[in-house]
């Protein structure tokens, strides 16, 4: 059974004070595949995280994981330090020029 939050195009956002007091971590999508998205993975048991049966730009591995304190991004909003896969940390470069 696959899940969205075992997928590398998969950012994990930690919300919440400080890296110390997070209060919930929101899944979002890279690839804007999963119609669902944004949403709370309440611990990995949120329903949306399923529709990666179905995905398919589904690839098993590490999800980006962006704490509280955004302690890898850029000076100029960058956050590909957050990943070491190549396509994952060009995407990650070109979604923070979104308007």
């Amino acid at each position: 059974m696959r899940k969205c939050d075992e997928c590398v195009f998969c950012v994990l956002t930690d919300e919440g004070y400080s890296n110390y007091t997070v209060e919930n971590t929101t899944a979002s999508c890279l690839q804007e595949a999963n119609p669902h998205f944004p949403t709370d993975r309440f611990y990995g048991k949120s329903p949306e995280l399923m529709f990666a049966e179905q995905c398919p730009h589904f690839i098993e591995g590490e999800p980006v994981n962006i704490d509280v304190d955004h302690d890898k991004k850029g000076l100029d909003g960058d956050m590909s330090a957050y990943s070491e896969h190549p396509i994952v940390k060009l995407l990650l470069m070109l979604d923070g020029e979104k308007p």
